[in-house]
């Protein structure tokens, strides 16, 4: 059985998030941080071990006067079940609390756990060489041909990613001739693998008819497609719940947008970053320092050519102070997955 290795850190050097009550305190001059005395490590989520996924999932909370984990916030999802594990283990964390002029008091932290997979190399090796044959796709005739038999040779290996990429080109018909037989049964073995953006493919298709009964089934699958790292499904349920969708049965979530948000912002989609950026610049309860975390990525979208965000961004940059324009660039590689 692979061994599992989880690690978890308080970040010391910044809290971004709203400081709320007065009695609530950042680590800093003449206030220590809590330290951990009980950690009960999460344990790996069966959707997470069976996809051998790792990374980190980012929570803000306030450790009480008494040491214990309270108002805790996801902040940067990493899905999979493992935001809802970690969760649950931090709200049984015990920490000797931090003190201000010798006296416990409430503190703002946040708080990384890492989930790491001993043994899951060959996995890794897969993502390696299916990253590598996408880039090489964008090269000469010869490297291209290398690329899309590398892609090939994984799908026959049962790799979900690679099956579903190699699926794609089948049905676009631009890189390889155009199979829709082979396309179809290769995005759905994709699927039944578990693998999210095959789901949402599937989901999205069926989605079309909207009958009763289909439609209800293709809402879960992209429910659990986003669970599963769908960007594009994690994007698709932040809009239908930012708005609610009459035609599509979904009622205006705030809560639940704001979560998919940062679910396809962690995942690198530009659109997500832009929009969870200008919803807390938007939010009217915001603090000046959400405005750090609001910073940061509009900052990550405009690297990637946003034009809103570049536009947006150094508007609001200029009302922050050193400390926190430090704490912005500290920040930004934090809340991105780049595994």
């Amino acid at each position: 059985m692979r061994r599992i290795l989880l690690t978890t850190g308080i970040l010391l050097g910044f809290a971004f998030g709203q400081s709320g009550p007065s009695d609530v305190f950042r680590i800093g001059p003449g206030v220590t941080a809590p330290v951990p005395v009980y950690k009960p490590e999460p344990q790996y989520s069966p959707e997470a071990r069976a996809a051998e996924i790792h990374g980190a999932v980012m929570f803000q909370l306030v450790v009480d006067e008494q040491g214990h984990a309270t108002n805790i916030k996801v902040v940067n999802p990493l899905g999979f079940g493992l935001d809802e594990r970690a969760r649950e283990a931090i709200g049984e964390w015990r920490f000797q609390p931090g003190v201000k002029d010798g006296k416990a008091v409430r503190i703002l932290a946040t708080i990384e756990v890492h989930f790491r997979l001993r043994g899951r190399l060959k996995v890794e090796e897969n993502w390696n060489q299916l990253r590598r044959a996408l880039q090489l796709l964008q090269g000469d005739p010869v490297q291209k041909e290398q690329a899309l038999r590398t892609i090939e040779d994984l799908a026959h290996k049962k790799f979900p990613a690679a099956m579903y990429e190699y699926g794609r080109f089948l049905s676009a018909g631009k890189k390889l001739s155009s199979d829709a037989n082979r396309s179809q049964d290769l995005i759905a073995k994709a699927a039944e693998a578990k693998y999210g953006p095959a789901m949402f493919d599937l989901a999205s298709a069926s989605i079309q008819t909207k009958q009763a009964a289909d439609l209800e089934s293709a809402k879960e699958m992209i429910r659990k497609a986003a669970g599963l790292g769908s960007a594009d499904a994690q994007y698709f349920l932040a809009l239908v719940y930012e708005k609610g969708n009459r035609d599509l049965g979904f009622q205006q979530d705030d809560e639940r947008s704001v979560y998919y948000y940062r679910s396809c912002a962690a995942a690198g989609k530009m659109q997500c970053q832009f929009r969870l950026g200008e919803l807390i610049l938007n939010d009217p309860s915001r603090q000046q320092s959400d405005i750090v975390e609001a910073i940061a990525w509009l900052e990550l979208a405009t690297d990637q050519g946003d034009t809103r965000a570049r536009t947006l961004g150094p508007r609001e940059r200029a009302s922050l102070t050193p400390e926190q324009i430090t704490a912005v660039t500290t920040l930004k590689p934090r809340l991105v997955h780049l595994d």
